[in-house]
């Protein structure tokens, strides 16, 4: 399964490292554990971003913290950069979190 969603990536210091677009997966392994990871595809151009922890702040409120085990960064002529970005979760993924009313 997985899904789209605005997101922010949060460096350790606090600040937004990047502001993208986030495709989330979900599967099972063999003996029943969930894993989750998926891929960032930046909007805007931000510093460099640096495999290792950061933390990740979904659209929908839910946040987490993933592991960046890839970036990759091309450039085509006449279409400018691009950069993506892959993750691993790091614990579990989180709940969506309860409404408030």
């Amino acid at each position: 399964m997985s899904q789209r969603l605005a997101a922010e990536l949060i460096d350790d210091a606090g600040n937004v490292a990047a502001r993208a677009i986030a495709t989330v997966w979900t599967r099972s392994t063999r003996g029943g554990l969930i894993d989750w990871g998926g891929s960032l595809d930046p909007k805007e151009a931000l510093p460099p971003i640096q495999p290792g922890a950061y933390h990740i702040r979904f659209e929908d409120g839910r946040e987490a913290d993933i592991i960046v085990n890839s970036v990759r960064v091309s450039s085509k002529a006449g279409r400018g950069t691009t950069c993506s970005v892959t993750f691993l979760g790091n614990g579990e993924l989180p709940a969506l979190p309860a409404p408030t009313h």
